[in-house]
């Protein structure tokens, strides 16, 4: 099989960052992931709870590492890149385990030998004579099997569709030497998908495949000969079947959209990384022209993703930055590429020479996801933003107060907490926004009173056009390239133009903490 050294390099760096660390002490992801197990096997924790992790050195088993929880220990597969070679064994010790566990017949373990083999034999002692090309002419490949014998294929699928826990729970958890693995996962410990064995398992059953171009099909799982040596250079590699789950990545995805807590954060970062890898891994996507026009050669540039908070002149500390990833021109080889899935982050070039592309920033937006926010806002920053404006805090109180009967009663702790009286808020309402005080006790005043503040800070920001850069990009109150010169949203990058918006409060209203949100108009 290929050389998986940047595998065994990632299974030695998660074991080695989980071993000996509180719960407390991880990162997101592996927070996810431990609270995930924790759920799924029932174990109590804190963020005390201590995790305990060793590295399985026996490449025979499916788990690569355990994890111990509270006493509690559970084998871990590992799996890296798009390829995803699952399980692979001899056609013989297969039909062995068909044999015993699936009630195979005679009929259908020959079938599978003629497959595998494919030379027309079950045994692979076809004939060698080549063609001009000098590929072996009794040989054929899947494409071959499917179009040459397609009641061959159809009584082989059956059998797989009749046996598909058994054949799903030998390709992922057991293999051949009574393996020991709960749960999957794909990626690194900065960054991965997970599931669990039972989860795994229950998709496959159920799942249809969305296309029907591979020979034989285990739900998401291919099934081919590991290699026919159409041109017999490789004969020592014959009579192998090889399982590929090509789709675990995306298929993870799905899956774990209901089992993340921090589900907005950790599948944000799931997005940003996801870009990453694409245009680091794929030099020729159109995205790079997109992003650097007049550049005709990419391969010395890559996407690294923000994980440095930086200095905002708007609050005067350092802070999460308008932009997620960014580009950078530097040279990396193949192999530390590999090791890191070429998902890359500020921490991972720090020891290279690089050079930051400028006007490359990207706010990377979850895939069909509207609820973000283009600008949050605190009281101090808003005030400092929108500081031009005389009466600031009136405008800012504006925005802020209730209208709803049944929460009214809070409008005079938001206006004393910003510095007026009710008195003094009413003198104003009448003189800045020309609203007649009749009374004030009715939901339809304090309605009118609030759409005619974000009327007025729309106005404010659509004539400002430093402000409104600002506010949507970014820039000015960042330096170059942590403003968002592009965005990334529904799978397209484009660049980051200003479209229509809608301002409104932040959740913490109700507790005295006061926020002003920009977001997307709905």
């Amino acid at each position: 099989m290929a050389d998986n050294s940047h595998g065994t390099n990632n299974e030695l760096e998660m074991s080695n960052y989980l071993d000996g660390k509180k719960f407390k002490d991880l990162n997101l992801t592996m927070k996810e992931f431990i609270k995930y197990i924790c759920a799924t096997k029932d174990i109590p924790y804190t963020d005390q709870t201590e995790i305990s992790a060793t590295y399985v050195k026996n490449n025979k088993l499916k788990q690569d590492i355990y994890i111990t929880i509270n006493n509690q220990k559970m084998g871990v597969s590992l799996k890296m890149g798009s390829g995803n070679s699952c399980h692979q064994e001899k056609i013989e010790d297969f039909i062995s385990f068909i044999k015993s566990d699936c009630r195979a017949t005679d009929e259908i373990c020959n079938l599978w030998r003629f497959f595998i083999w494919a030379d027309g034999t079950l045994d692979g002692t076809g004939s060698k004579d080549k063609d001009s090309s000098g590929k072996i002419i009794c040989r054929f490949d899947a494409a071959g099997f499917k179009k040459k014998y397609p009641e061959k294929r159809k009584t082989l699928q059956s059998f797989i569709d009749n046996n598909k826990e058994t054949l799903i729970n030998r390709a992922l958890f057991v293999g051949k030497y009574n393996s020991d693995v709960d749960f999957v996962y794909h990626g690194t410990y900065r960054q991965g998908r997970w599931i669990s064995k039972k989860e795994v398992i229950d998709f496959q059953i159920n799942h249809a495949p969305s296309s029907n171009r591979a020979c034989f099909r285990l739900g998401s799982l291919t099934i081919q000969a590991w290699n026919v040596s159409s041109k017999g250079n490789t004969e020592h590699k014959r009579g192998e079947i090889q399982l590929k789950y090509g789709s675990m990545k995306d298929d993870f995805d799905v899956l774990m959209k209901d089992s993340a807590d921090t589900v907005g954060t950790f599948l944000g970062d799931l997005e940003e990384y996801g870009l990453s890898q694409i245009l680091n891994k794929n030099k020729d996507n159109p995205m790079w022209k997109t992003l650097l026009p007049d550049v005709d050669d990419f391969s010395q540039y890559y996407l690294i993703k923000v994980s440095s908070n930086q200095m905002s002149s708007l609050s005067g500390k350092k802070v999460k930055t308008k932009s997620d990833a960014y580009v950078v021109k530097t040279t990396l080889s193949h192999e530390f590429l590999l090791s890191k899935e070429y998902i890359l982050d500020e921490n991972d070039i720090q020891d290279f020479t690089y050079e930051i592309q400028h006007g490359t920033g990207i706010s990377i937006k979850m895939k069909e996801s509207k609820n973000y926010t283009y600008q949050k806002l605190t009281k101090n920053s808003f005030c400092k933003a929108f500081e031009h404006i005389p009466d600031v805090e009136f405008w800012l109180i504006s925005l802020l107060i209730y209208s709803a009967d049944k929460e009214r009663f809070k409008n005079p702790i938001i206006i004393s907490d910003l510095g007026y009286t009710v008195d003094m808020y009413l003198e104003k309402v009448n003189s800045l926004m020309h609203i007649e005080i009749a009374t004030t006790d009715n939901s339809a005043f304090w309605d009118r009173v609030r759409k005619c503040a974000q009327v007025k800070i729309k106005q404010e920001i659509k004539g400002n056009t430093e402000l409104e850069e600002s506010i949507f990009t970014g820039k000015h109150w960042f330096q170059s390239p942590y403003h968002a010169d592009f965005i990334y949203e529904g799978g397209i990058l484009k660049k980051n133009e200003i479209t229509d918006f809608s301002i409104t409060t932040g959740s913490g209203r109700s507790s005295r903490k006061y926020t002003i949100e920009i977001t997307p108009t709905k």
